[in-house]
């Protein structure tokens, strides 16, 4: 696959705000061999070509940011597929909202959607938000949307040192889905994180539409800018057919 991008920058300075604009073009060419459908596997049906147009913004205030916007435009089969909107808005050091849609030309109909409030005072950080997304046609049972209730919590305590937690609660099966603990430390170009985690997800097999549960304890370690590793440990799995 070749992928081609160009894009500008630009700057406009007010009396007491300050606004950046980007503008993005990209393409991308598939020139190898196409998989072979299977029973399990459904390949990409995108064209050969495809491209991307892409628009962002963001406004700063008294050098303050108050808002932060992107908007993209992908093709599929040479016509209008996903046009996805991102919006934040900060409407003090403290307290921001931001915003997810995805709207589909296919479908015709918003197929992502994701609304979060953020609150931050040192060492807190509390963040809460609503999301829902289109089911796979072959995983859907009476349901289209998958609707989540999603939270989040973090406390840095000492320098560099972070405790979270999130959780995700599936309205739709009245469930938590996924949800985690762990603990980061984070210092300029390194940082590695312990975490454990129990999630839901939903997996096509021959006996149908399986919902499988894992559990695992992840170790993560990063270093600026060369990169990370990842390891993950399964305590425990479990197999239900709840879909």
């Amino acid at each position: 696959t070749h992928s081609a991008f160009i894009y500008t920058n630009l700057f406009r300075k007010y009396d007491y705000i300050l606004h950046n604009i980007n503008f993005g073009f990209g393409a991308s060419l598939r020139t190898g061999s196409k998989e072979i459908e299977n029973e399990f596997f459904i390949p990409n049906t995108y064209d050969d070509l495809t491209f991307n147009i892409e628009l962002s913004q963001i406004i700063f205030s008294d050098n303050d940011k108050k808002l932060k916007h992107s908007l993209t435009l992908r093709t599929e089969d040479s016509k209008f597929n996903i046009l996805s909107n991102q919006l934040k808005y900060y409407f003090n050091n403290n307290f921001n909202i931001n915003n997810t849609t995805e709207y589909s030309f296919k479908n015709s109909n918003i197929d992502r959607f994701f609304i979060e409030g953020v609150y931050t005072t040192q060492p807190f950080k509390i963040s809460s938000g609503f999301y829902y997304n289109k089911i796979d046609e072959l995983l859907m049972k009476n349901k289209p949307y998958d609707r989540f209730l999603t939270s989040k919590f973090q406390y840095e305590f000492m320098p560099y040192n972070i405790i979270y937690s999130q959780a995700w609660f599936n309205l739709n099966s009245k469930k938590f889905e996924n949800y985690s603990i762990g603990f980061t430390h984070k210092k300029r170009c390194i940082n590695y994180s312990l975490e454990f985690k129990e999630s839901t997800t939903a997996k096509l097999t021959q006996m149908g539409v399986k919902s499988v549960r894992d559990r695992g304890v992840y170790l993560k370690f990063n270093l600026y800018p060369i990169g990370g590793v990842r390891y993950n440990f399964a305590l425990r799995g479990d197999d239900t057919y709840d879909f």
